[in-house]
């Protein structure tokens, strides 16, 4: 019996350290174990209650754990909400982009054909120097970006077709006319220039 004692006085835990006196065991108890793996997982937790609440800016610096998982699942409704409105915004701008309206504007000389910030504009003229030049100048007048020019011509007349867009300039000029405006400003310049040679 007191060799009994003994031994269960030889193994007798320290209260401090958790671990078993004597005994030369040297491996972790189950309860150990448990109580590790709970401090991981409490910290882990917390690592991630930090992480929620980084991402909810408005919060406090100091706030509650159901405070923040509340906010959080306020904030990701209004994320959804916020999805599902552009989400409409972008199939009603791609159905109307499929119904693109074109305008067609003419005179004696001048054909102006409009969509969106793109326009053809046909001039046929008796040939005359320094029209396409003119033209140019006219265009880069009312801020309107030449992309390409076909020119076609024969010993009586010239057709000139030309393809423009506008876009790119942010002063008050473009600012006070819409691109339409800007389109036909130009088209009626050319023509004035070419009934008055």
């Amino acid at each position: 019996m007191e060799e009994e004692k003994g031994v269960l006085v030889g193994r007798k835990r320290n209260r401090r350290s958790g671990k078993a006196e004597g005994g030369g065991g040297g491996g972790e108890s189950e309860h150990e174990t448990h109580i590790r793996t709970e401090r991981q997982r409490r910290k882990k937790m917390s690592n991630m209650f930090s992480s929620l609440h980084a991402l909810l800016p408005q919060l406090p610096a100091k706030v509650d754990k159901s405070t923040i998982v509340n906010e959080a699942v306020n904030y990701i409704k209004t994320l959804e909400h916020t999805l599902e409105t552009l989400q409409k915004q972008r199939i009603e701008k791609l159905q109307n982009g499929m119904l693109v309206e074109y305008e067609t504007w003419s005179s004696p000389n001048v054909v102006l054909n409009l969509c969106g910030d793109d326009a053809q504009i046909s001039v046929c003229s008796p040939r005359k120097p320094g029209l396409l030049a003119t033209i140019f100048k006219i265009l880069e007048k009312h801020k309107l970006n030449v992309v390409s020019a076909h020119i076609s011509s024969d010993n009586c007349r010239s057709l000139y077709m030309i393809h423009a867009h506008a876009g790119g300039a942010s002063d008050e000029y473009s600012e006070a006319f819409s691109v339409e405006e800007m389109f036909k400003l130009a088209v009626g310049e050319m023509n004035l220039w070419l009934l008055s040679r």
